[in-house]
């Protein structure tokens, strides 16, 4: 009887390793998300960091390939396309449920929201 109810709580801190586990890749994957798309507005200067304004949850379509050259306004369009296709819902999302708003008035943040979207599954960064 000691020994079962032994093995259970040591099943029980298994599943607990494994839960902190999957919540530290999650936030490790919103963070380089974020790191994206700041170095995305901070290389497209001259479209102004206005222009990235808005919440990014569904994947849209790419106006032109700017692998090549493209003009400010393009890249963006082009930068918001690839990362809702990264938080798409269909294929394989990087985040389970993720969303993308950035905001540049009046402190210049990156929020990313993924799974259930609780306090834990938030991240905002500033820029």
């Amino acid at each position: 009887m000691v020994v079962s109810i032994g093995l259970l709580g040591l099943a029980g801190l298994q599943f607990a390793g494994l839960r902190a586990s999957n919540q530290a890749q999650d936030h490790t994957i919103a963070t380089h998300l974020a790191q994206d798309v700041v170095e995305r507005i901070r290389a497209n200067q001259a479209a102004g960091v206005g222009a990235y304004n808005g919440p990014i949850t569904a994947a849209g379509t790419a106006s032109q390939d700017c692998s090549a050259v493209c003009t400010p306004a393009q890249m963006v369009q082009y930068d918001l396309y690839q990362l809702s296709q990264m938080i798409a819902t269909a294929g394989t999302p990087v985040l389970p449920n993720a969303s993308i708003d950035i905001a540049t008035n009046p402190n210049n943040t990156v929020t990313i929201r993924w799974g259930d979207q609780g306090p834990n599954q938030t991240m905002v960064i500033n820029y």
